[in-house]
């Protein structure tokens, strides 16, 4: 789900970054710009990764069972032959 989640955040610091430096030269950065742009960005990047993962199926980890009859029965091969 988090295909596009990394890169919002990394906006976000990159923006956080360049607000420390700029509020050094001109002043601080009002907080009506900070939210409104963070937020905007977050949503941004959820609804952007669920539209890119729409219709993937989840794949089973390395390892792990799964607790159906049909799938036990391939991994163990009863009812085969």
């Amino acid at each position: 789900m988090s295909a596009y989640l990394s890169a919002g955040l990394s906006i976000i610091l990159v923006f956080v970054g360049v607000k420390f430096m700029v509020s050094d030269l001109v002043g601080k950065v009002p907080i009506w710009v900070s939210l409104p742009f963070i937020a905007i960005v977050i949503t941004v990047s959820i609804a952007a990764s669920l539209w890119k993962t729409r219709g993937m199926v989840r794949e089973t980890l390395p390892g792990s069972q799964s607790t159906t009859k049909e799938s036990r029965h391939e991994r163990t091969g009863v009812g085969e032959g």
